[in-house]
């Protein structure tokens, strides 16, 4: 697996995230000085972004 599916799972697993949430995330949801991030659904979720998702980010941003 590579690519953007490669980045999907390990934000669902490394991060807890549910698939539609993954799908939800925005470029401005993303905060890379604070390395978190946060979901826009009915509960506001924020969660860390650990180094190695970050450079997978980056890249596909």
């Amino acid at each position: 697996m590579t690519g953007v599916y490669q980045l999907i799972v390990k934000l669902m697993y490394g991060c807890g995230l549910r698939m539609k949430e993954v799908q939800n995330i925005r470029i401005k949801d993303i905060d890379f000085l604070k390395e978190s991030a946060s979901t826009r659904d009915m509960t506001k979720f924020i969660f860390g972004i650990v180094n190695h998702l970050k450079i997978g980010l980056y890249h596909f941003l």
